[in-house]
């Protein structure tokens, strides 16, 4: 009996010193894991700064700028337009006054009434020594608008070396030379130049700009300087036409909306090198605001998940916030530095970073205007995390006004909502299950994003809220203070009536008043099936009466609701005639809040 009493307190002593160790092992590791991801971003960031200070402070001369015409290779320039952008005239401008013997510039817009066209004409008048043409009109071939818009003057150039600038672009006078240079280097397939955003007119521009010249370039500037592999953005891209024709040709990639990474990774894959030459190009960026900024971030998000879904997942890590709270955990683990002094440290550190990395590519997002930039870079930094995760959760973009859906391949269709889809929606709604009416809230394009937001805060609130008070009713059941037959334990086959404030007494029907929250009144639910066994529910837009005063309940009536129904008429603002089961109440709690969501975005209208 001894023996097998000890062998037993033996067997327990060595599960505990086993499950001890695997803590162990599992803290070790993940430490491990945040020291080494600080420590690569430590590399990552000053790496850039010496990089990029030496690259574009000791330029090469041109050698093919001064070439005569005919040594010269020639260069096709195409310029995709579509509406005005910021600093138009001047953007289109920087293409007339390069300095290269042999060039011409090809502008393509899809429509005739685009005011880009006017600007092209008027440009064409002030260089009448400078080989441009335009194209009006867009070829059908892919769903990417921007392929589509370029396909013909594509198909035109005169030249094997293609340049596509965004027209939002502006380039000095020397980068297409420079450029050239590169391209003709041995087993060069593509040259391509770091956006740097310049003129920001608001703090929304601002924050962009902290997001270009400071995260974005110090990361793109490495990616490509370790050779990692093929990581190019569309803004200025210069390749061969030979070579893109060998890899299926502009027009194949009409299926992709990220043309510009999808054309890098395909001419990388057949052994040509990407290279990053001496010159920057600049965007103007004018007066966006920040929800314009939050939407481009969500669409380069959302577009990188389904072609580059590697460097989509670590990304978060490689954002201040979460990979300062993995330094801060792994060092303190390893060497006892305290985290909160530490992560402390890494905000200033990482501040630095880019301050020094900003002065090296473009000063003037620095020192034109410093507190805007610290307050830029502050609120860059704290939405990265959450703006990240709500671009991975969508698969829909808007491009130019047009809506797109992302498919798993990469590629991408036309959104085909349209008002008679939505109408249909709208009244399918209100015979849906609630949680089928909250994928459908959170998921519709009718929705703002505030009104989305709340909807997720204020679900996420209720869920604790309720299932907070499911457990409380068990321990009070469990203690005698609660009635066992009301705690929902027998509630299986009741059914819930939602009905308004005004109706039926409590001598009539046991009844909790509610009250909604942040409405003016209560919600109004309304049956529309007359089957007492099995009620359906819908919403009616019916107007919001005023607040009434909770009527006054016995106290054996408060001891003998269970809490969970309690709390689920409080929030939802109904009252409860029949019991409910938890799940039925957690049905009118989720369909209180979806119903809110959607008037609260009907009245901003």
């Amino acid at each position: 009996m001894a023996a097998a009493q000890g062998f037993t307190e033996a067997s327990l002593h060595l599960s505990e010193w086993r499950l001890s160790i695997d803590w162990d092992v599992s803290v070790v590791l993940f430490a491990a894991v945040g020291v080494g991801v600080w420590l690569f971003m430590l590399f990552i960031g000053t790496s850039a700064i010496l990089t990029s200070y030496l690259r574009y402070n000791f330029k090469p001369t041109p050698i093919s700028s001064s070439l005569p015409k005919h040594k010269a290779p020639g260069v096709s320039i195409l310029r995709p337009l579509k509406g005005d952008d910021a600093n138009l005239r001047d953007n289109l401008a920087s293409s007339f006054r390069l300095k290269y013997p042999n060039f011409q510039i090809l502008f393509s817009v899809a429509d005739a009434d685009d005011p880009a066209i006017q600007v092209v004409k008027e440009l064409a008048k002030e260089y009448p020594h400078v080989d441009s043409q335009l194209f009006v009109g867009e070829s059908h071939l892919g769903v990417n608008p921007k392929v589509n818009n370029m396909l013909t003057a594509y198909t035109l150039a005169k030249h094997n070396i293609i340049w596509i600038l965004d027209s939002n672009i502006t380039a000095s006078p020397h980068t297409l030379g420079r450029a050239v240079d590169c391209l003709t280097q041995p087993n060069v397939g593509l040259v391509h130049h770091i956006p740097i955003g310049v003129r920001p007119e608001t703090f929304g521009t601002a924050v962009e700009q902290v997001f270009l010249n400071a995260c974005h370039a110090k990361l793109y500037t490495m990616i490509n300087k370790l050779r990692m592999g093929s990581c190019v953005i569309g803004k200025s891209n210069m390749f061969r036409k030979s070579d893109l024709e060998f890899v299926g040709g502009l027009a194949y990639f009409g299926k992709f909306m990220s043309e510009d990474n999808i054309i890098g990774q395909s001419i990388w894959k057949v052994g040509k090198r990407h290279v990053i030459p001496g010159d920057v190009v600049y965007q103007p960026l004018g007066s966006g605001g920040l929800k314009d900024y939050f939407k481009r971030r969500a669409r380069w998000t959302r577009i990188r998940k389904f072609t580059v879904l590697g460097a989509t997942i670590v990304e978060p890590f490689m954002e201040c916030v979460l990979n300062g709270v993995l330094g801060a955990f792994g060092f303190w683990v390893f060497f006892g530095v305290p985290r909160l002094w530490f992560f402390g440290w890494h905000l200033c550190y990482w501040l630095l970073v880019d301050i020094m990395f900003g002065l090296a590519v473009d000063s003037g997002m620095v020192l034109d205007n410093f507190p805007r930039f610290i307050a830029a870079w502050t609120l860059r930094e704290v939405t990265a995390l959450p703006v990240y995760l709500y671009a991975c959760a969508g698969s829909r973009v808007e491009w130019r006004g047009r809506p797109f859906k992302l498919k798993p391949d990469g590629t991408v269709e036309p959104d085909t909502f349209d008002e008679d889809w939505r109408r249909q929606q709208r009244h399918a709604f209100n015979h849906e299950s609630a949680m089928g009416k909250l994928s459908w809230t959170l998921c519709s394009p009718d929705i703002t994003l505030r009104v989305k937001l709340w909807l997720i805060l204020a679900s996420g609130f209720s869920f604790l809220l309720f299932y907070g008070a499911v457990a409380l009713e068990s321990v009070r059941c469990a203690v005698g203070f609660g009635d066992p037959h009301t705690s929902g334990v027998g509630r299986v086959d009741s059914t819930v009536t939602l009905i308004p404030s005004t109706s039926p007494p409590l001598s009539q029907a046991r009844v909790i008043v509610g009250h909604n929250i942040g409405c003016e009144g209560p919600v109004k639910f309304n049956s529309v099936a007359s089957n007492k066994d099995n009620a359906i529910h819908s919403f009616d837009e019916l107007p919001t009466l005023p607040r009434k005063k909770a009527q006054t309940t016995s106290v054996n009536l408060i001891l003998h609701t269970p809490l969970w129904e309690m709390t689920a008429a409080y929030v939802s603002g109904c009252h409860f005639v029949i019991p409910p089961t938890i799940g039925e109440a957690w049905t009118a709690v989720i369909s209180s809040l979806t119903e809110r969501a959607r008037n609260t975005h009907a009245k901003s209208q």
